[in-house]
């Protein structure tokens, strides 16, 4: 189901135009086993040009409309793509002329009479290449074959009864793997999936409306889109029916799931994670209302059916329970590898006791019960919306201008999401500086603010005005929730001796139009404030 457009297929009209664009993909010269790229705006076209190319015996590459051109050539290139299938309203934007590339529009095609039936292809085929950011500036290639994207799919529908009843609104990305269990868990399940456009992807106000209007009964996403959709029924006082929630991709704040669940009946939020490298998703713990008191974060939970963890120290040894070490994640979903790309494979995926390991640099630890807790970090990649990110392939970009004479990239945390921030010299002056930013597509797209280093120095009000908003927010206090004075003390565990202070503090906000008051009811505006504050709040609570 297409949101936009209203257009319904069935799944008789999905294989039959898979297969037109299968015939159509193989008559220009796509065999069995190749790597085709597909390159195309949101919508239910996606899907249908993802089945295409699966069906021609081939596997997919997603890779964005909005990449830039120099990484999309070395996506090409380290991949070993021959074909991409997209648009003519979209290729245009790509300068091929160059490359030995051959353009399939999904829109045409002059074949007579189409194939059959699927080309025939084994489980341990590759299904789908993911792209994720490298340290050297070249973009890795996750390999995954059939029958460990289905391992996770399966064990999943089965795990939580998943059927044709059930439907979901497609949020993420087809170069994002949460999007693979949101086309083929719900297709394998004969469920309904409901598209969106690239202008509407990102409108809470909409998912609620396609909710109510298809009887949605599922989610799939990183923690920040569900939060923001639990926001807007909160501002609304709507409910929120759906039965299924997966959650997974970054941080789940603690609060979030006790918020949902006061907005709906009869339903289950599921924390994920793992790895790309490993499809999609290795481990699950459903979340209940109330969470246990001594947790400072949801836990990964228990490995998921086929798939097993390990946590070792440096040399490799399998850690005690709670002592922090590297995850690793083994069995039937961990991916072939990084195409093309055999040393990094070969440092990255390791034999052990017979068993195929992922070494993920994330830190964790086991409980006594066999939970596994999720720590962050070992290296220098982060996660941002979902996405994990090479610090050092954004910094290889900045680096390349050569008005830069030094750039260094790190992230700051906004409540439990993370935000990138760049701080670069420059051998020109500001204005030029700005601009030249501004003109580089890979910079550009990233949509950031670009802010003085010494003029931001300078402006203590902001600084301050930013740390108070912050504060707030540590606090538990939602952005785009009203509250009355009394229920922010009590929200935010406040002590009364504090009383005078937060009435300062929010008389200070409102004059700059932070927030807003109206009949004794205080809204905090939706703000984006580049703080990671390290005030100690306990003292500041009861």
């Amino acid at each position: 189901m297409d949101a936009q457009s209203g257009i319904e297929l069935t799944y008789g009209d999905l294989y039959k135009k898979a297969l037109i664009i299968a015939t159509n993909l193989i008559s220009f010269g796509v065999k069995k086993n190749d790597y085709v790229g597909i390159t195309l705006p949101r919508g239910y076209s996606q899907i249908v040009g993802i089945l295409g190319i699966l069906f021609a015996g081939a596997a997919y590459v997603p890779i964005g409309i909005n990449q830039p051109n120099e990484r999309r050539r070395k996506i090409y290139e380290q991949i070993g793509i021959k074909h991409v299938l997209s648009n003519k309203n979209t290729i245009r934007d790509f300068n091929l002329d160059d490359t030995d590339i051959t353009f399939v529009d999904i829109d045409q095609s002059t074949i007579q009479s189409i194939i059959e039936k699927p080309v025939n292809i084994s489980p341990f085929d590759t299904a789908y290449v993911i792209m994720t950011s490298g340290t050297t500036g070249i973009p890795k290639g996750v390999e995954i074959a059939h029958n460990s994207a289905v391992n996770t799919i399966n064990d999943l529908n089965e795990r939580y009864e998943v059927n044709a009843n059930d439907s979901v609104i497609m949020v993420s990305a087809i170069d994002f793997d949460l999007s693979v269990y949101d086309i083929f868990g719900i297709l394998s399940a004969g469920g309904t999936i409901i598209t969106l456009d690239d202008n509407n992807f990102k409108d809470p106000e909409l998912w609620l409306k396609l909710i109510e209007k298809y009887e949605v009964t599922m989610w799939n996403s990183v923690p920040i889109l569900f939060d923001m959709l639990v926001t807007m029924a909160e501002g609304k006082d709507v409910s929120i029916p759906l039965r299924l929630v997966f959650l997974s991709g970054d941080w789940i704040a603690t609060t979030l799931p006790k918020r949902f669940y006061n907005r709906s009946k009869n339903s289950l939020v599921v924390g994920m994670g793992g790895a790309t490298e490993a499809s999609i998703w290795s481990n699950y713990i459903n979340i209940s209302k109330e969470i246990p008191e001594n947790w400072i974060s949801i836990p990964y939970g228990k490995a998921l059916k086929n798939q097993v963890y390990r946590v070792v120290d440096g040399l490799g040894r399998i850690c005690p329970n709670y002592v922090k070490g590297e995850l690793l994640i083994g069995g039937v979903g961990v991916a072939k590898g990084y195409r093309g790309d055999k040393e990094l494979t070969e440092k990255k995926f390791v034999e052990s006791d017979g068993v195929k390991w992922y070494r993920t640099g994330d830190a964790g630890r086991t409980w006594n019960d066999g939970t596994i807790e999720f720590l962050g970090r070992l290296d220098n990649q982060v996660k941002v919306k979902g996405h994990r990110i090479e610090l050092g392939e954004i910094e290889d970009a900045l680096i390349g201008n050569p008005k830069i004479n030094k750039a260094v990239v790190d992230v700051i945390k906004i409540g439990t999401n993370n935000q990138l921030v760049a701080f670069i010299e420059s051998n020109e002056s500001k204005d030029h500086a700005l601009t030249r930013l501004s003109s580089n597509e890979k910079i550009n797209k990233l949509k950031s603010e670009y802010i003085d280093y010494d003029e931001y120095l300078n402006s203590e009000n902001n600084m301050v005005l930013g740390l108070i908003f912050s504060i707030f927010m540590d606090l538990g206090i939602s952005q785009g929730k009203r509250y009355s004075f009394d229920e922010i003390m009590k929200f935010g565990e406040i002590d009364i001796g504090y009383e005078l202070l937060v009435k300062r503090w929010l008389l200070l906000l409102q004059e700059h139009s932070m927030i807003s008051l109206e009949d004794g009811i205080y809204l905090f505006k939706k703000i984006d404030i580049a703080l990671d504050t390290t005030v100690n709040l306990d003292n500041f609570k009861k």
